[in-house]
């Protein structure tokens, strides 16, 4: 919730592995459902009973609506480090953000290799992925980078993980502001 106001699941970035122990979703608020400015508690509520983490970000200048392309991806214990996911956007300019999820306490590196930037993020954002945040809540660590797409078509964001423990992946892709 966003000061006590459900937000929407964005539809298709739910993904989970291994039952209910590693999610992944992206949520979102239009701007009319804001309240005024200032200083607001977000809450995230899950139904499992292990460490949760999350991340709160705000866009500026995208299109007051749903996203226009979803995509997840997911890998078992033992498989690669590095996840990724491909997402084809439809409009120029559209802004991609992405959540991962790892089952254990590990570091991510985001493709463009660059880890945990200063932030703000630049203005304007970056086309490569440019790491927002990166958390370790307990026993799991969380992370997620945002990245403009100049030109609509598939893009491909991923991350190395240091841990090759199950992880999930969740993308989403948001229209400009017309």
């Amino acid at each position: 919730t966003f000061n006590g106001d459900a937000m929407t699941l964005a539809p298709g970035t739910e993904r989970g592995i291994d039952g209910d122990n590693n999610i992944t979703a992206i949520f979102y608020m239009l701007e009319a459902d804001l309240p005024s400015a200032g200083t607001y508690t977000v809450t995230v509520s899950t139904q499992s009973s292990g460490d949760t983490g999350g991340c709160a970000v705000s866009l500026e200048n995208v299109k007051q609506a749903g996203p226009e392309a979803v995509a997840t991806a997911a890998i078992a214990t033992g498989g690669d480090l590095n996840l990724s996911c491909d997402i084809t956007t439809l409009t120029n300019g559209a802004c991609v953000i992405d959540v991962i999820d790892c089952g254990d306490k590990t570091s991510f590196t985001a493709d463009n290799g660059v880890p945990s930037p200063p932030m703000p993020p630049p203005t304007p954002l970056p086309t490569t992925q440019y790491e927002i945040y990166d958390d370790t809540p307990g026993s799991s660590t969380v992370a997620g980078s945002v990245r403009i797409v100049p030109t609509a078509g598939v893009v491909t964001n991923g991350w190395t993980s240091g841990d090759d423990r199950r992880r999930c992946m969740s993308v989403a892709a948001f229209a400009p502001a017309p």
